[in-house]
């Protein structure tokens, strides 16, 4: 029997050149959902590349109402489906913290989400879908599908990151965090070297996002004059574009970038670039936010300041806190100054500039906290132990210490600081991760489709309706990629009907 497999597909293009290899590879239904704007969807809609079954145009079918959302159905479909919908509404970037341009109301948003639901529930009812295939998740509607279609029963493929350089596994979940002592492996490879494998699997990609993500005047000056003698049909059929009249845009860019360089004058004035102190110190690397991460990720925790200042009033005397934040803020117009101000009054903390050497703080430091971040891994290959405040990676590391609740840190940061970590554990760890990961160079492939079709990540409406021949060439020019990645599917659907 054919396999009916469904793709979510957004700006990024992975999983439409990966949808096209598979029904080159195997007899099989293809379905998409389109999180997209205008242009992107007239190209999408009249393409011959990939051959659908059926395509639903998310924005198509989430339309602006008075009505009063239905409380009865979404009751229901908490029920139905487990699912808390507040949570994943209150953390979206778009309805509440994040959005400069449209303050939704409460009907608002339970309209969208019982629209959301409707279309779901439908698409779910009417095709007994076998997989879904998919990136992390990183929107409200998309995560809400995703966790639809976990209660359903449909097998979920999702390209998770290991937090370990560019490497990758396939699974239902982000971040399965098995404890490493549970794991029995035989043949490991015993002289394989941690800080050789950490060399090889560092994570230069985030510097190179940083750098190369929204750096070009030439592509910004591209993207406005397209903006500007556009019809703007976005903010009038894409609730994520409410408000974003033009004169509007223009102007809260023009603030975005004077505050942006306020800020990063006061940055490179303020901060240091090393810590010289000679004093035990703790590390906190901060999240860039808005990021999924968090927002999907560690709904609860979101909150980076009165996490800094928890952990500060929990340190033995005698320690420091040393905190960074994320150098891919650069994209998010840097942390504001009041933010850092409020930090660097904080009196056993003290906060380096972004581009300081993160390396040369896990090596120096004694302990590493952490709320998501890979650096709660790489601490380990620096023999450094760490605590963490939600599940981060495959694999938990006995050296990493998963907080369950926030009344815990003075004791778990003691404890913590007596844990000595154990080469074996790195080998054991290394060779797992190994044997039941992949490396894919997902950043080059985003960067190509952000420079391509983006204006370098400066729009997100830049795939035009005659872009056929552009995705041709894409798609021919990262045919050995899209290739390895559906060949990493298909080996999990082969294997699922042995």
């Amino acid at each position: 029997m054919k396999p009916k497999i469904i793709f979510w597909l957004d700006r990024g293009l992975v999983e439409f050149g990966v949808a096209k290899t598979i029904s080159e590879k195997i007899n099989c239904d293809l379905y998409g959902i389109f999180e997209v704007t205008s242009n992107p969807k007239q190209f999408f809609q009249n393409q011959k590349i990939v051959s659908f079954e059926k395509k639903w145009f998310y924005f198509d079918h989430i339309l602006k109402s008075k009505k009063k959302p239905d409380l009865k159905y979404l009751k229901s479909i908490e029920e139905k489906y487990k699912i808390n919908l507040w949570l994943l509404a209150f953390n979206d970037r778009i309805f509440y913290n994040y959005n400069e341009y449209y303050k939704f109301t409460t009907d608002e948003i339970l309209c969208i989400i019982e629209q959301e639901c409707r279309l779901f529930e439908s698409i779910l009812d009417k095709i007994s879908l076998d997989y879904f295939i998919t990136h992390d998740t990183y929107s409200q509607p998309h995560r809400l599908f995703y966790e639809m279609c976990r209660a359903k029963g449909i097998k979920i493929l999702l390209m998770s990151p290991v937090r370990f350089g560019e490497r990758w596994y396939i699974s239902d979940e982000t971040d399965k965090f098995e404890s490493l002592e549970n794991i029995h492996e035989e043949n490991l490879d015993a002289t394989l070297k941690p800080l050789e494998f950490l060399s090889k699997n560092k994570t230069e990609w985030v510097k190179d996002m940083a750098l190369k993500i929204e750096n070009s005047k030439k592509d910004y000056a591209k993207a406005a004059l397209n903006f500007l003698f556009s019809d703007n049909s976005n903010s009038r059929t894409h609730y994520t574009y409410y408000g974003r009249t033009k004169i509007s845009v223009f102007f809260k860019m023009l603030f975005y970038e004077i505050r942006k360089k306020c800020r990063n004058n006061f940055m490179n004035k303020n901060l240091d670039k090393e810590f010289s102190e000679d004093v035990p110190f703790i590390y906190f690397p901060l999240h860039q936010e808005q990021e999924s991460m968090l927002l999907i990720g560690a709904p609860f925790h979101l909150n980076q300041i009165d996490i800094i200042k928890n952990v500060a009033k929990s340190l033995p005397v005698g320690y420091k806190l040393v905190v960074k934040d994320h150098s891919v803020m650069n994209t998010r117009g840097w942390r504001s100054i009041s933010e850092c101000k409020e930090i660097m009054n904080l009196p056993n903390v003290i906060l380096v500039n972004p581009y300081s050497d993160g390396e040369k703080l896990l090596k120096k430091c004694s302990l590493v906290i952490s709320i998501k971040g890979s650096a709660s891994i790489e601490a380990a290959f620096y023999m450094k132990p760490s605590i963490l405040f939600r599940k981060t990676g495959l694999y938990k590391l006995p050296s990493m210490y998963k907080l369950k609740a926030i009344e815990e840190l003075p004791n778990a940061i003691r404890k913590s600081l007596e844990i000595k970590v154990e080469s074996k554990d790195l080998i054991k760890y290394a060779n797992l991760l190994e044997k039941n990961s992949f490396i894919f160079h997902l950043t080059k492939l985003n960067l190509a489709v952000l420079e391509r079709f983006n204006f370098g990540g400066y729009s997100a409406d830049g795939i035009f309706p005659d872009a056929t021949n552009e995705m041709q060439g894409f798609l021919s020019d990262f045919k050995s990629e899209f290739d390895f990645l559906a060949e990493v599917y298909l080996k999990k659907i082969k294997a699922d009907s042995l």
